[in-house]
């Protein structure tokens, strides 16, 4: 897939999304559409919204009204929210009936990647719904980080750090998610296997650990492993050898004896190193 896979580009898109925003643009259709007859768009990556911000929002709409005009794309005779979801739900709270939008033409791979920016640009997505929107971004349009960092305005290090998160197991995920962990805990933790990240989780939690005791402590459970899984192989590699059957499980060996030959082949191996 080309860089460009939206034809002009994430740069230029970006360009776009803030010239809709602009009441000089003329090229747009603009009209006030019934809040009834727009439905939401299938490809929202937000999942949650705060009610409390909502209601915030709903009350700055009552005496001020709508100011920024939502976005959406026309479909037979309806409609299909692209950006502004906020303000959609915000005015269906205090049941205003009619909203300010402007009409885009768009495909269906574009919706999905204008909501995703526009939520980006607002910064409304939370820790782990960004780094599964970034990474969405990033497949869909064949980008690299660097690529994305400048496109957004963002650091290269920030998309990076946030998209380490997604190598955590889903339980640590809903855990950031629910403030239980915070990024910082799970960027560190991301580098361990599954059954690691989730012990250590377990720890965080319970004894409150900090972010820099985290990194002492994960770089200790790497070193330590990195020995015991070297020390392991090589005790598997000796019992092949003799013909026992071993398994390497976790940081762990198991050793099966079917024959009492096994047993005596084994008994001389491990005589033979005192």
């Amino acid at each position: 897939m080309a860089k460009t896979g939206l034809g002009k580009g994430l740069g230029e898109l970006l360009g776009d999304i803030d010239d809709v925003y602009s009441k000089d643009v003329q090229e747009y259709q603009k009209d006030i559409i019934a809040t009834n007859k727009i439905d939401a768009n299938p490809n929202q990556p937000r999942k949650t919204f705060d009610e409390e911000k909502l209601e915030e929002l709903s009350s700055s709409i009552k005496e001020h009204g709508v100011l920024q005009p939502i976005i959406v794309k026309k479909n037979n005779d309806r409609f299909t929210l692209v950006a502004g979801e906020r303000r959609l739900r915000a005015c269906k709270k205090i049941n205003i009936q009619d909203i300010p939008c402007v009409i885009i033409e768009t495909n269906k791979d574009n919706m999905r990647t204008l909501a995703i920016i526009e939520n980006i640009q607002r910064e409304e997505l939370s820790i782990m719904e960004l780094a599964f929107a970034y990474n969405l971004v990033m497949k869909e349009h064949n980008i690299t980080h660097e690529e994305l960092a400048e496109t957004l305005g963002k650091s290269r290090t920030h998309i990076t750090n946030t998209l380490r998160l997604l190598k955590l197991n889903e339980n640590i995920q809903n855990e950031i998610s629910n403030n239980n962990l915070s990024s910082g805990h799970g960027k560190i933790i991301a580098s361990l296997n599954p059954n690691q990240q989730s012990d250590i989780t377990k720890k965080i939690i319970k004894d409150k650990i900090s972010v820099r005791d985290t990194e002492s402590l994960v770089k200790k459970i790497k070193t330590n492993t990195t020995i015991n899984q070297d020390k392991i192989i090589k005790i598997k590699l000796m019992l092949d050898k003799i013909n026992i059957k071993s398994v390497i499980t976790k940081d762990k060996l198991s050793i099966e004896f079917k024959e009492d030959k096994h047993i005596d082949d084994f008994y001389d191996l491990i005589s033979r190193s005192l």
